[in-house]
């Protein structure tokens, strides 16, 4: 089960931090990371405090990093709304970057949701470049969307896969861009229909 090998590589890490801040968009990979970390808290009893921020983003992913971050909360009895940063008038790559420069400024600790592309999907103009930063822990790094999808399907997390949004052209799924794409290709290879089609 990959939620042992996630395991593996977040309980030393949060054994090691007072708090960290985890980087909540909205959507899919982000939600299904929150939601594994608090797991591993809970299971261990961990003291950490866990805190989220979101960036704002012409996608809505402020009202779906709101809706994922009650979700898990409720499910945890943990407070985890959102810190709004970073400057929504940049470019959606330096939107991010700002928004992660300020969330390192309230908490050095911080925590991305960061996948590895898909090979088929690798070279298109519009796949995001993905780096490994060295200040940032990123536990699904080594991964892609068919590890992450893989892990919420053995978590059983239909129910808040279904309220996340992972599309960044529209505030609805646009089934066109990068991202649609890379969610939709993620389920396929598991075999398994995505709960959050609409």
């Amino acid at each position: 089960m990959l939620y042992t090998e996630f395991e593996s590589i977040v309980l030393p890490y949060l054994r090691s931090k007072d708090r960290v801040a985890v980087m909540v968009s909205g959507g899919f990979d982000s939600a299904v990371l929150l939601y594994s970390l608090c797991l591993v808290k809970s299971s261990y009893k961990l003291a950490v405090n866990i805190s989220t921020f979101t960036v704002p983003l012409h996608n809505d992913s402020e009202r779906y990093s709101r809706i994922v971050t009650a979700w898990v909360g409720n499910k945890f009895n943990l407070e985890l709304t959102p810190t709004i940063c970073g400057d929504p008038d940049l470019a959606h790559n330096q939107v991010v970057k700002s928004g992660i420069a300020h969330a390192i400024g309230v908490c050095p600790n911080i925590i991305t949701a960061e996948t590895t592309n898909p090979p088929h999907l690798t070279d298109l103009s519009s796949a995001p470049k993905r780096t490994h930063a060295l200040k940032i822990f990123q536990p699904f790094i080594g991964w892609t969307k068919k590890e992450t999808v893989r892990l919420s399907i053995d978590l059983d997390l239909d129910n808040l896969v279904s309220l996340t949004h992972s599309c960044t052209e529209k505030t609805v799924r646009c089934d066109q861009c990068w991202q649609c794409q890379e969610r939709a290709w993620g389920y396929a290879v598991n075999l398994y229909s995505d709960p959050g089609s609409y």
